[in-house]
């Protein structure tokens, strides 16, 4: 190739160096509320740290409700995971296996403790 020759740009940075003309709005169609009108250039600098604020705050709640309400509701919900398992017969059994009380209940590797003594409770 010899150094007279000339380069073709790609269309996208040939659009990127001559953006499109602005469309004109259409008569009839009112900007949504909080829009940024072209008569007021002060007001959108303003709204947009506002705007990021404001989503930061909710975040920040959702969040601290979520701490609260996901370990809530997996506690009401151990009787269903435990349904399937429950008969008549072994009820009360089965509400010392859904208190978690010691490290064997929590971790596969722990061996299960042996009970030393047992509690009979009174009539």
């Amino acid at each position: 190739m010899s150094a007279t020759a000339t380069t073709t740009l790609p269309a996208w940075v040939a659009g990127l160096n001559n953006p499109p003309a602005h469309k004109s709005k259409q008569a009839g169609i009112p900007d949504p509320p909080g829009y940024p009108s072209s008569q007021s250039p002060s007001n959108s600098k303003v709204e947009l740290p506002r705007s990021l604020h404001q989503v930061q705050a909710v975040n920040s709640i959702m969040m601290v409700f979520m701490a609260f309400k996901n370990p809530i509701m997996g506690i009401l919900g151990t009787n269903q995971a435990f349904e399937r398992f429950e008969t008549e017969g072994n009820r009360a059994k089965m509400l010392q296996v859904k208190l978690a009380t010691t490290r064997s209940d929590w971790l596969a590797w722990e061996a299960q403790r042996e009970a030393v003594e047992h509690a009979v409770p009174a009539l």
